[in-house]
């Protein structure tokens, strides 16, 4: 009798085993979105907070009818998620000389580069651009300024307005 029940109980962990298993497998399969990182990750430094404090967080419109979500992750500050259809970017701040905001994923080779009045998404393993025209609504009010009272181009000849 002992024989008997030690057999059922290694059929039963066996199968329930297996199980498992194939539960595992089909839910990979039928995952298709970029799974989101959520390990606790050290704190940033200051320059990096700055600039992540600075990112425009929210749903963006771009260009073609593309729809961006940029929510930043409650358990690690100046860290970003980004969606843009069924792919996720974890994305954090790097430095950047020339002044424009960016948040990169190393990982997938994700760059969100992010200026006065617009962003865009940059795949540098594709080589392309995911988005283009990417506006936030503070975005489009400085866009539309810029329209009404266009930046000095300084590579072209200025008018001397003293000498008039």
């Amino acid at each position: 009798m002992l024989k008997k029940l030690s057999i059922s109980v290694v059929a039963v962990l066996a199968l329930s085993i297996g199980t498992q298993a194939q539960a595992q497998k089909k839910s990979a399969k039928n995952k298709t979105e970029t799974p989101l990182v959520e390990e606790l990750q050290p704190p940033l430094e200051p320059l990096l907070m700055a600039i992540a404090d600075q990112i425009h967080t929210g749903k963006i419109v771009c260009e073609a009818g593309a729809l961006i979500q940029i929510t930043e992750k409650t358990n690690a500050p100046g860290r970003f998620v980004l969606k843009l259809k069924n792919e996720n970017f974890n994305l954090m701040p790097v430095a950047s000389l020339t002044g424009a905001i960016r948040l990169e994923d190393a990982q997938q080779g994700a760059v969100w580069i992010q200026l006065a009045n617009k962003s865009m998404l940059m795949s540098s393993k594709l080589g392309r651009r995911l988005a283009d025209e990417c506006q936030s609504p503070a975005q489009s009010t400085v866009a539309q300024a810029m329209k009404l009272a266009p930046p000095i181009n300084i590579l072209e000849p200025q008018k001397d307005v003293a000498r008039k």
